[in-house]
């Protein structure tokens, strides 16, 4: 008996060891092999433990990985941005190529085995109308799609939620601009105010806010059809999409806007100091403004061409340093542009060089002061061994 209760208990120990050991290899063969290529090719990482920036020693794998394989990992959960932030997704088989994920192609920035991303509210974002093409799934607000974490700045055509009871898209950066709240799916933002390719920030569970002052633009009279609400100034309206389409507009909490025909602030002006329902009877007129000034007045530009048409290059500055204090150089041929306020003088002092050996040794310098009452072009002239103080003006 004593015999035998020593081999049971010889028996159970060895078994308790057999068990322990198989459980260390397993535990130790736990990891998530990381790809460069498709098809589980190119350098790779293997990674048993969590890692929340990828971009860090000894790893070096930052948006890098293009598939994945588990082993002894029943789940992991993958982040589009350091320290577990960002878009993320639960991935629970081996996958030969991520392009046909949420998270997509070298987009994993940090992971956590044995994991998934929870039922945090969520957004996915579609590059066509109908839920088609590259999509984008954000778990957090996102304030520049244009980033490098996202690269799907002004491409939504279309978008689901997931689990989010609303989101906010804006068309600018930093969630200002025009903005929509969708309470359900849109699968054609064409129909909307944003319309295609537009949003560059996205607020999960919140409404558009707008408790600043801001301007509505509307795209037919009588404050109706399309509307864009704006909280700053643009130089170039294009950007919401709405260039060429100014027919009525509403001021909120803003003293004044002026709306100028051409970007840039540039062309016929209108300041406006209360709600407008017919733009037709303004100096802009309807569907030709292209920029607007916020909490402004008109304030009317003139062009000022300074022209190379000598054979040497010249250099040329401001002496009051109006519009810049720089110093350029302008070689034959080439001229360069300025915007500036009508009314204002401005004092240009031009040198004109001798061509040297290997480099142009100015000599002549000559002052020429402009009022800024007309689109004026000033040309330097002279020959190639003659570069004189010659300039013609151009009105």
């Amino acid at each position: 008996m004593k015999y035998q209760n020593y081999s049971i208990k010889r028996v159970f120990s060895l078994c308790l060891i057999i068990f322990f050991m198989g459980t260390f290899a397993l535990l130790a063969q736990s990891k998530v092999i990381l790809y460069k290529n498709y098809n589980y090719k190119g350098t790779e990482r293997q990674i048993s433990g969590n890692v929340a920036d990828l971009s860090q020693s000894p790893w070096y794998f930052n948006n890098v990985a293009s598939s994945l394989k588990l082993q002894g990992v029943s789940s992991i959960a993958v982040y589009e941005l350091a320290n577990f932030g960002g878009t993320c997704e639960t991935i629970t088989r081996d996958i030969p190529n991520l392009k046909s994920t949420f998270i997509g192609n070298d987009k994993i920035s940090s992971l956590k085995l044995n994991a998934n991303c929870g039922n945090a509210p969520a957004v996915v974002l579609y590059e066509h109308r109908n839920y088609k093409g590259k999509k984008l799934r954000l778990t957090a607000n996102a304030a520049n799609l244009s980033s490098g974490s996202y690269k799907f700045n002004d491409i939504t055509s279309s978008l689901k939620l997931d689990g989010a009871s609303r989101v906010s898209l804006y068309d600018q950066a930093n969630f200002q601009g025009n903005c929509q709240t969708f309470t359900s799916n849109n699968s054609n933002l064409g129909n909307t105010n944003l319309e295609h390719d537009t949003v560059t920030s996205v607020k999960i569970n919140s409404d558009c806010t707008f408790g600043g002052p801001h301007v509505i633009l509307y795209q037919d009279r009588n404050f109706s059809g399309r509307s864009v609400r704006v909280t700053q100034s643009m130089a170039d309206l294009d950007l919401s999409k709405f260039n060429d389409k100014l027919s009525s507009l509403k001021l909120v909490n803003i003293g004044s806007i002026a709306v100028y025909e051409h970007d840039n602030f540039m062309g016929k002006c209108q300041t406006f100091t209360q709600d407008a329902r017919d733009m037709s009877g303004s100096n802009v007129g309807n569907d030709k403004a292209s920029s607007i000034r916020l909490n402004s007045a008109c304030s009317n530009f003139t062009r000022l061409e300074i022209k190379n048409k000598s054979a040497a290059v010249i250099a040329f500055w401001f002496d009051n340093y109006y519009p810049d204090s720089g110093h350029h150089k302008l070689a034959t041929l080439r001229s360069k542009v300025y915007n500036l306020q009508s009314g204002r003088a401005v004092t240009i002092v031009i040198q004109f060089g001798y061509p040297g050996a290997f480099d142009i040794s100015y000599s002549e310098e000559c002052r020429y002061t402009i009022r800024m009452d007309k689109n004026t072009t000033v040309k330097a002239l002279g020959t190639l061994f003659n570069p004189h103080c010659d300039v013609e003006y151009e009105y």
